[in-house]
């Protein structure tokens, strides 16, 4: 009765494409150190027991939801890193490769929700899995950049269809003098003409800034929208329950100015009714499939038993070490580190 659901869930996840990311954060002042994060080694103490002991709370919570959900999902051929952020921020991002970030607010406010952080992990797992990319400040200027200069063009154009005199292209020199910064003689030209020629791009600078404004809004819109739809089946698959998306959604709720849809991320109340949606829609196509009513708390234990079935049999757990960074804790893939490999490889 159960099998069908695993098919019935990789169908959903594939069929409705599930994809800012939140922006890429600056990574600092990190709690890890070399001389106390310590490589999981094959000893008499299982992995998460030395984890336990080895890491600050906060990283041993999130190593251990993560290495999860990645083990699970078979995505752990490759290696996923971590990092706390200092103060208190709620939030989280994607960054870098496969770089997981998480602030100290968040999992504060989430303290006791294993589902609602597994939630979080789920949707920055997926910002990586579908090459979210934010749009950086560098990027932007240049895009910027770009528009102004396609405005001064268009309205040289203009000009040059209106007006082919001497003064004419005397003023189109102008227009190029004053956006380049050089020297050019304008002598004798109409200034009001100059003016209006001036007025006329930033017109349509800001017209094309608002135009691309609200792509940018609505791309980071539909990548929220897609990694939020992407975190519920990790979640899910690994054992987790999906409301706890929407407990992540009720906290975030409080924040300043998220009651309405920004330019990086879409309103809460929006986020959280495609949540309600798609939850209810994977309820219905299970219980449809088994003739039966299943909700998503039955889901949640029957994969979470799957779990503990196949643990330690398909797979082991992850070790984990200091990333090279220095900064962030490193996930490393199914069969260890480089070193233990070549351990294995070359010293049989």
């Amino acid at each position: 009765m159960w099998k069908k659901i695993t098919t019935i869930t990789t169908i959903l996840s594939l069929g409705w494409s599930f994809n800012l990311p939140l922006k890429a954060q600056s990574i600092s002042n990190s709690p890890l150190r070399e001389e106390t994060t310590i490589l999981a080694q094959n000893n008499s103490r299982s992995v998460y027991q030395q984890a336990k002991e080895d890491l600050p709370e906060d990283y041993y919570i999130v190593y251990r939801l993560t290495e999860r959900i990645l083990r699970a999902n078979e995505l752990d051929n490759l290696p996923w890193r971590i990092i706390i952020k200092p103060g208190y921020e709620i939030n989280a991002f994607a960054t870098q490769a496969n770089l997981i970030g998480m602030g100290r607010g968040l999992l504060d406010q989430l303290s006791g929700n294993v589902d609602g952080i597994a939630c979080v992990i789920g949707h920055e797992i997926t910002h990586h899995l579908e090459n979210h990319i934010a749009l950086g400040p560098e990027e932007e200027a240049q895009i910027l950049a770009q528009i102004r200069r396609e405005a001064e063009q268009q309205v040289m154009r203009e000009i040059e269809e209106t007006q082919r005199t001497t003064t004419g292209i005397n003023l189109l020199g102008e227009i190029l003098g004053q956006a380049t910064g050089s020297y050019v003689d304008t002598s004798g030209i109409n200034q009001e003409l100059i003016q209006q020629a001036q007025e006329r791009v930033q017109e349509i600078v800001t017209q094309k800034e608002r135009e691309f404004a609200k792509k940018i809004a609505a791309n980071n819109h539909r990548q929220e929208f897609e990694a939020d739809h992407g975190g519920v089946f990790l979640a899910l698959k690994a054992g987790f329950n999906p409301q706890g998306c929407i407990d992540v959604m009720n906290v975030i709720g409080r924040l300043q100015g998220t009651q309405s849809d920004g330019v990086s991320h879409p309103s809460v109340p929006r986020r959280i009714k495609q949540l309600e949606n798609l939850i209810q829609s994977i309820e219905t196509k299970v219980s449809e499939e088994n003739n039966r009513s299943i909700n998503i708390a039955m889901m949640t234990e029957h994969f979470s038993q799957k779990f503990k079935e196949k643990d330690g049999v398909i797979s082991s757990p992850l070790s984990y070490q200091i990333s090279r960074d220095g900064n962030s804790l490193r996930i490393n893939p199914q069969g260890g580190t480089t070193a233990d490999i070549i351990e294995e490889k070359l010293d049989q």
